[in-house]
């Protein structure tokens, strides 16, 4: 993990990354843990590149819309979770992400 944590790191900027972020505030129930590792992604191109970091890690990726109708564990969200800012698709591979 530590190890996605520093590519993302060099890819966003530091200030971008957070580490065990709680994602209470960004649902709508306002509960639930931390996420291993918290990326607001500005664009479509930015979703793409932390995509294939995390793959290139083996870390799992969930994608946090904007947080209705989602209950988070208290035990939070392992792996890297981008909640998507700014519009637009990209493809991964054979996928489109959007």
């Amino acid at each position: 993990m530590s190890d996605l944590a520093a590519a993302l790191e060099k890819a966003f900027g530091a200030d971008r990354i957070k580490r065990d972020a709680p994602l209470a505030p960004l649902t709508t129930f306002k509960v639930g843990g931390p996420a291993d590792i918290l990326l607001e992604t500005q664009s479509s191109d930015e979703i793409t590149q932390a995509v294939k970091l995390a793959h290139a890690a083996a870390v799992k990726v969930t994608m946090l819309g904007g947080g209705s109708n989602v209950l988070v564990a208290d035990r939070g969200v392992c792996g890297l979770l981008i909640p998507p800012r700014g519009g637009g698709d990209a493809s991964v591979g054979h996928r489109l992400v959007l």
